[in-house]
C-alpha cells in the first residue's frame, strides 16, 4: 500500500514553530519508519526547524527515531495524533467534509 501523501498537510506541519524548541521555519519530518523502505504518510510528520545542521540536534531523528524520543522526552504517536486532531479540526472550520477519522490517525495508531 502506498503511503498517503498530503502537500496541504506537509504545508501546515511546516507553518507550525519547532516542535521541540519553538524555532521558526521547520520542515515536515516523517516521523514513523514507513514499511519496506518507504517514508510513513505525510500524516506522520513533526514540524522540526532547520536551523541546526543535519545530523545534529533534532535532525538525527532519521538515524535513530527511538534514541530521538528518549533525548527529547517525546512520545511520538501521541504527538502524530494530536497533530493530525488539530489539523483535521481546522479543516472542519474552513468547511471541508468531515470524514469518520482523519487518515494519519489510523495509520500513526497501527505503527506504535
Amino acid at each position: 500500500m502506498k503511503p498517503i501523501r498530503d502537500p496541504a498537510y506537509r504545508d501546515w506541519i511546516r507553518a507550525l514553530p519547532c516542535w521541540i524548541c519553538g524555532r521558526r521555519p521547520c520542515d515536515a519530518h516523517h516521523a514513523l519508519a514507513g514499511a519496506m523502505a518507504q517514508k510513513c504518510d505525510d500524516t506522520a510528520c513533526l514540524p522540526l526547524c532547520s536551523t541546526i545542521g543535519t545530523r545534529q540536534g533534532h535532525h538525527d531523528m532519521a538515524d535513530n527515531r527511538k534514541e530521538f524520543a528518549h533525548r527529547f522526552n517525546l512520545n511520538i504517536p501521541a504527538i502524530i495524533r494530536e497533530l493530525n486532531r488539530r489539523y483535521w479540526e481546522l479543516r472542519i472550520e474552513q468547511g471541508a467534509p468531515r470524514l469518520a477519522c482523519s487518515p494519519g490517525l489510523i495509520g500513526a495508531e497501527l505503527r506504535t
